[in-house]
């Protein structure tokens, strides 16, 4: 058949017809024994021509014009017939889902501008495909089941249709890989492995198993920097090696199992272990896997095991976090982390931890860490670690750590510590200043536990006239003060006479630092001159004393008070210390502890001082002097004394108090004091006569 088309008329109701007529050897044509009806689409389809006979074929239009059809246009078509069917049809490489089919084009026969390709596996259902091209030589069948035997036939296609089909051929499509396949176990000599069958399931398959030795090799420069060695620049080559595959082995289950174990390998050695899976004889492209046959993981060096990474870090109120360091030459798998606390060893808590997870310290120490939680404030813990590879042996014994201290911090869960107490400056020079403090207080003694505190000093400014206290810098760090004792620091050397804050912070071993700290300001000064720093307001402040049955015993003390030195030309925020002496004649004798200054504005004296010591006698006058200084020891101001007596507690009122005068809203009372008289003060109480309520 062929099928022709031209370009059609414009003019509306135009018609055609199409007549095919085979040519004689002189070019004549003899009637048509092909005439189409009339159409006005500008195709046609002639059938039936036979193959090497020239025909003439042509269009006829006719219009509204009565004239009837005239010729329009002619063409010579000499068909060919199909073409030979193609020879030497054979199967050159097979996959999971696809064939590769060679042949040979056909040499007699019509042209051919495709090939047909039918496809029938034993289930039934043909696979009709189509491949252009006029001579493929190699054409792929896809399109295909995994694991299939098929029956293949090639038909040549061209305009004079389609050639009687090639002898079959039989072809049988490769599995699909393996699924899964990984390592179980090592040995210093073998390699266990395992994987999971192939899609899809149903088909009989087996499989086998082959190894071939893999080495890395990096070319690179090595610099030598302050003890470590780093690489300069990039490698200049990095590349795989692979050794020769060794010969197929069966898996388990005489090639039926999902298991295989490679005997006689190289101790440390890589290799590349590739499993196939077979159907009917034909392999699957091979499933690879890197390993290599080990010991077990060597002992982990216990001088890498600490508590955190930056000694402190690893320490919160309810976890620990502990770091350790792989096993020299080991490629471990897993680490296996026990923990107890020391007061409970039989109850221990085991983790795993797997060393692909993220838990490794990010400084290229290729440490690794854990972060414990749940733990039982204040309670010394211990741990165990220990690491395993895929060698069958298992765990190692790993390192065991219970000792008080990991690397000089407590394996115990702790609070943060609170506020630096009582911040002052506690002595001075004209160039420096000493800062004490107290610790913060806790209930807990396992609190304080490496305890230290770091001091920060900002200069700042006094104004005179407003008092106010300005910081007119930046903190820097004085100290890290740290030790069970430590509670003073000495910052020099500073400015005479310039105003600084000082901050004290504290910090344990929990994770979270320092607390924000107190603060006090100060600066050096000069000692106070012999005519400055005089306490104010010197004053009896009270006394006491009561006088046993048997008028042999008695107690007696006095207490005085003062208000604080005021010098226009220094700070106000300068604490003064002082002492409290006895004036006797030419001498004195301390009251406070020698060398034990006081900060607080009073003092109570109950005995004398000395060894034994006196008590303080009832009506006896003494002298008490007091003196000043600064936080500079160097020098006291000028002293202040006052002359006070102890007196026992007032005998009763002898007579009731007697009315000396009356008004309408108020009544005037006399009374005789207590023999012996004193400074006495009264209480006076009333209520109305006979009430029966309470005084007033």
């Amino acid at each position: 058949s062929l099928l022709v088309g031209w370009g059609g008329t414009a003019d509306a109701g135009a018609e055609y017809r199409v007549e095919a007529a085979p040519v004689d050897s002189s070019g004549g044509a003899s009637s048509p024994p092909f005439v189409s009806a009339s159409q006005q689409a500008a195709r046609a389809l002639v059938p039936s021509l036979t193959g090497g006979i020239r025909y003439l074929v042509s269009v006829f239009l006719r219009t509204l014009h009565p004239s009837g059809y005239a010729p329009a246009a002619t063409l010579l078509y000499t068909p060919g017939g199909p073409p030979g069917a193609p020879t030497s049809v054979s199967v050159v490489k097979v996959r999971a889902t696809s064939v590769d089919v060679s042949l040979t084009a056909p040499t007699a026969g019509g042209r051919f501008d495709r090939f047909r390709i039918v496809s029938v596996p034993g289930s039934g259902g043909a696979i009709e495909q189509y491949v252009s091209g006029p001579d493929p030589l190699v054409v792929q069948v896809g399109v295909l089941q995994p694991g299939t035997a098929y029956t293949v036939t090639v038909s040549a296609c061209g305009p004079g249709g389609c050639t009687a089909a090639s002898p079959p051929i039989s072809a049988t499509t490769a599995p699909n890989q393996v699924v899964g396949l990984h390592v179980t176990s090592v040995t210093d000599t073998t390699v266990s492995l395992a994987w999971g069958a192939p899609p899809p399931a149903g088909l009989a398959y087996t499989y086998r198993v082959r190894a071939r030795t893999v080495d890395l090799t990096i070319s690179a420069t090595f610099v030598t920097n302050d003890g470590k060695i780093t690489v300069s620049g990039s490698p200049s080559t990095v590349s795989l090696n692979y050794g020769t595959w060794g010969g197929y082995q069966d898996s388990d289950s005489a090639g039926a199992g999902l298991t295989a174990t490679v005997p006689a390998l190289t101790k440390n050695q890589a290799y590349q272990f590739a499993v196939e899976a077979l159907v009917g004889g034909v392999p699957s492209a091979h499933a690879v896997f890197v390993s290599r046959p080990v010991d077990q993981p060597a002992a982990l060096d216990s001088s890498f095991f600490l508590m955190a990474p930056d000694d402190r870090s690893g320490v919160l109120e309810d976890s620990l976090t502990i770091t350790w360091k792989p096993p020299a030459g080991s490629e471990v798998t897993l680490y296996r982390v026990s923990f107890w606390d020391k007061e409970d060893p039989s109850n221990v808590t085991v983790l795993e931890v797997d060393r692909f997870s993220r838990n490794r310290v990010p400084d290229g120490t290729q440490e690794n860490y854990l972060q414990i939680g749940g733990l039982r404030k204040y309670s010394y813990y211990a741990f165990r670690v220990q690491a395993r590879n895929l060698n069958e042996g298992g765990y190692n014994a790993g390192v065991t750590m219970d000792v008080p201290t990991f690397n000089g911090i407590e394996p115990i869960p702790v609070d943060q510590p609170g506020r630096v107490q009582n911040i002052k400056i506690s002595d001075m020079t004209a160039s420096s200043i000493t800062v004490s403090w107290d610790w913060p207080p806790h209930p807990h003694p396992f609190f304080n536990m490496n305890l230290m505190f770091q001091v920060l000093i900002a200069p700042a400014s006094y104004n005179a006239t407003s008092g106010a206290v300005a910081v007119t810098g930046p903190d820097a760090q004085h100290a890290v003060v740290q030790g069970s004792l430590a509670n003073s620091t000495i910052i020099t050397p500073l400015t005479l006479d310039e105003a600084y804050r000082v901050t004290v912070r504290a910090r344990n071993n929990n994770a979270r630092g320092y607390e924000p700290g107190g603060e006090v300001y100060g600066g050096p000064a000069n000692a106070c001159l012999s005519t400055e720093c005089a306490v104010r307001n010197l004053r009896l402040a009270a006394y006491s004393g009561y006088v046993a049955a048997d008028t042999n015993t008695y107690d007696a003390s006095v207490t005085v008070q003062w208000d604080p030195p005021l010098e226009p030309s220094k700070p106000p925020f300068h604490t003064y210390w002082y002492k409290v002496e006895i004036v006797t004649g030419g001498s004195t004798i301390p009251v406070t502890a020698a060398n034990a200054d006081i900060t607080a504005t009073n003092v109570r004296m109950d005995v004398l001082p000395g060894f034994p010591p006196i008590p303080v006698e009832f009506g006896t006058a003494y002298t008490l002097r007091v003196t000043a200084r600064n936080a500079n020891r160097n020098a006291y101001g000028l002293p202040v004394d006052i002359s006070v007596q102890a007196y026992p507690q007032p005998a009763a009122l002898t007579a009731a108090p007697v009315p000396i005068g009356l008004t309408t809203g108020s009544v005037t009372l006399q009374w005789s004091s207590p023999s012996p008289p004193e400074q006495y003060s009264f209480k006076l109480s009333w209520r109305v006569a006979g009430s029966g309520g309470g005084w007033e």
